[in-house]
């Protein structure tokens, strides 16, 4: 399960990849390895194939790990630096995308990346002193056959996203179980709840004389009738889509 994380600050974009092995993983084929950085497959009759990463997750390597070491840093810097980052998880079905990103539901040490984002902000701000000067909203949309829904309206017209407020971590944790209830999941092979769209949850951070923020946490699909070419696009647009810190200029592909 690749990972892609990307994040802008004043006079860069930077990126880094992880890969997370899933976790009820068991390996008994010598076609397959992995170290810190790097996983390798072989094929018979060909050459081994080797792909790097900033950093590779075992199986059973806890939740909290993986979020220590992809999402928290951003998080913290969201609201200390004014920068903007997006989380985007590409993977076959059944490999863990949305374990990852959301979490398990009967355990609260499976809490993804977005439950443990919501606590690390909401931590963060209310050490503040200047804590009235933030005000925090969330946006919660799925691509489903081309057309965006926004999963937190309730309006007959539902294909314009809009900005949630939230005004503490109960609250943000209310929307979140509320628009995951609305996504539109099929039982498939070896995957009994997979997800049919491409889904983005994005947390805004507003700060008084400062150009909003953006965390933003997308799950793309690996059956949505879009295709991969679909979801490429998809993940661009969301990168796109993130506010600029103050004077960043950020060249973009015509």
């Amino acid at each position: 399960q690749p990972w892609l994380t990307h994040s802008t600050t004043q006079a860069m974009v930077s990126t880094k990849s992880v890969c997370i092995v899933h976790p009820r993983s068991e390996f008994h084929d010598t076609h397959f390895s992995f170290e810190d950085s790097r996983i390798s497959l072989a094929e018979d009759g060909k050459e081994q194939r080797k792909f790097s990463f900033d950093r590779v997750f075992g199986p059973g390597t806890p939740q909290d790990t993986v979020y220590r070491d992809t999402a928290r840093e951003a998080v913290i810097a969201a609201v200390e630096e004014g920068t903007s980052a997006v989380f985007i998880a590409l993977g076959s079905v059944g490999s863990g995308k949305t374990y990852a990103v959301t979490g398990g539901a009967q355990h609260f040490a499976d809490r993804g990346l977005i439950p443990r984002s919501i606590t690390t902000l909401f931590e963060v701000l209310s050490l503040r002193a200047d804590r009235s000067d933030y005000d925090v909203s969330v946006s919660f949309f799925e691509i489903y056959q081309g057309q965006a829904f926004d999963l937190l309206s309730k309006e007959d017209n539902r294909s314009v996203p809009k900005r949630w407020p939230v005004s503490s971590e109960n609250v943000a944790y209310k929307i979140l179980c509320d628009g995951d209830a609305n996504r539109k999941f099929e039982d498939r092979p070896g995957s009994p709840d997979c997800s049919m769209s491409h889904v983005t949850f994005a947390l805004h951070i507003a700060r008084s004389g400062r150009a909003t923020t953006c965390l933003a946490f997308v799950d793309l699909s690996a059956v949505a009738e879009e295709g991969q070419s679909a979801a490429t696009t998809l993940a661009a647009a969301v990168v796109d889509a993130l506010p600029p810190p103050p004077h960043s200029q950020l060249s973009h592909p015509a």
